[in-house]
């Protein structure tokens, strides 16, 4: 037996999409996502087109049902850290973007000890289609914990943020420094791939992250506002183990905490006279101090995995206020 198994059932799929894996017409890629938080045992799975833009169905609990339950059904079996299979129908796929496998479907997944989100792209035979879910039909799957921190993390893969470079544009009122928190989320590993066994990733490389600005930006000195942050000196090289599945892809990422704040360049004259801005407000990047707000997880499927080293900026505005 798995050492956690989790078994979700989309009964009458073929109702809830309009389509029906049995018929030999034009097909067309689907979306499914499902989502768990360990701790508090909630749950989340959600059918989407391809694109991610329109939510077709949802639910959250461990089946989706819509009308009496007929032979198209979905269901995932998967163990601690989300390897494991997949069926649609009659048909069985492994959680996997292997493409020695040589399957139709096309998983990534994203794990920590926390969480789990796997997002799979599978061909469904062309219907009548299906319309979208209403807005007062959307509910929060999650009303313990809040969104999974994962969610995150993903949405920045989809939405290409994770490919951006680590400068970005920034403009606030300076005021009391508006703190954010941004993560710099880094790739400690080198790519790992399993083979027909299941195989770990536990070496990486210590690196230090520093404070950082906006590309072009003059800097007179470094301050911390008060906050509980730091220069440089942080390092990431602690021991943690990512564990893979068979044909699983993947590697160990760190989510570094870091506070963003406004700060202001000034200057004024050797013989005196009052104190100018020069230049606009600009934002500093931290690494919050005692590693507040940082945590290791790991990244399974090419589509997610990059390179050792490689790192993006989290710039969203949702977590507000300093380190704490």
């Amino acid at each position: 037996m798995r050492p956690f198994s989790a078994i979700v059932a989309l009964a009458n799929i073929s109702a809830v999409l309009g389509v029906a894996l049995a018929e030999r017409e034009e097909r067309k890629l689907i979306t499914i996502v499902f989502e768990l938080g360990k701790i508090n045992n909630e749950a989340a799975i959600e059918v989407w087109d391809e694109q991610k833009t329109t939510l077709l169905a949802q639910s959250c609990a461990t089946a989706l049902q819509s009308g009496p339950l007929e032979q198209d059904h979905i269901a995932f079996d998967f163990d601690d850290h989300g390897s494991g299979n997949f069926t649609v129908g009659t048909k069985s796929f492994i959680v996997s973007d292997n493409p020695a496998l040589n399957q139709e479907a096309s998983c990534g997944r994203i794990a920590s000890a926390e969480e789990h989100i796997i997002t799979c792209r599978v061909p469904f035979a062309s219907g009548p289609g299906a319309a979208p879910l209403e807005r007062r039909a959307v509910k929060d799957c999650f009303p313990k914990s809040g969104p999974l921190e994962l969610l995150a993390v993903v949405q920045d893969f989809d939405s290409g943020a994770a490919d951006e470079p680590l400068t970005v544009q920034w403009t606030v009122e300076v005021g009391n420094g508006n703190p954010t928190q941004n993560p710099l989320n880094i790739q400690l590993s080198d790519p790992v791939e399993c083979g027909h066994a299941g195989c770990s990733v536990s070496y990486f490389s210590s690196r230090s992250v520093s404070w950082s600005v906006n590309a072009g930006i003059t800097v007179y000195g470094w301050i911390s506002v008060g906050f509980a942050v730091q220069q440089s000196g942080v390092e990431t090289g602690n021991y943690y183990q990512c564990n893979g599945g068979p044909w699983d892809y993947f590697s160990v990422f760190r989510k570094q905490g870091q506070t963003a704040y406004t700060v202001q360049n000034q200057r004024k004259r050797n013989c005196g006279g009052s104190a100018i801005n020069d230049g606009g407000p600009y934002v500093i990047w931290s690494p919050n101090a005692n590693n507040i707000k940082s945590w290791y997880y790991c990244v399974y499927s090419r589509e997610f995995v990059r390179w050792n080293g490689y790192q993006w900026l989290d710039a969203s505005p949702n977590q507000p206020g300093g380190p704490r």
